[in-house]
C-alpha cells in the first residue's frame, strides 16, 4: 500500500478494499493484483469527494465484514480466496449498487 495519508477510509477499510481488489484482479506470478497497484488509495480519494460514495462505501464495506463474520467467524482479509469470493457474491446480491 501507498504511504499516502487516506482521505476518507480508515486503515482497516483500506486493507479491506485492497483485499477486495485482489479478488477482482488477483496477483498472478510476478504480476501484482489490483490491490498492490495503488487502486485502493485512488478509490479513497474519489470516495472522499462524494457524500453519496462515502455512504455507499461505508455501508458496502461494513456488509462485507458482517457477512464474513456471520458465515466464517473471521475478517474478510483472513479468509481463503474461495470464501472471499463467496462473501463478495453474497454482498453483491444483497447490495447490487455497491
Amino acid at each position: 500500500m501507498s504511504t499516502e495519508t487516506p482521505s476518507f477510509l480508515i486503515d482497516a477499510q483500506l486493507v479491506l478494499v485492497t483485499s477486495i481488489l485482489d479478488r477482482v484482479v488477483p496477483p498472478e506470478g510476478e504480476k501484482p493484483g489490483a490491490g498492490q497497484l495503488g487502486v485502493a488509495e485512488y478509490l479513497d480519494r474519489v470516495v472522499a469527494a462524494s457524500a453519496r460514495l462515502k455512504k455507499l462505501f461505508t455501508r458496502g464495506l461494513a456488509q462485507i465484514e458482517i457477512m464474513s463474520h456471520v458465515q466464517h467467524s473471521r475478517e474478510f482479509s483472513d479468509l481463503p480466496a474461495e470464501q472471499r469470493d463467496a462473501v463478495l457474491s453474497e454482498v453483491e446480491s444483497a447490495e447490487p449498487e455497491f
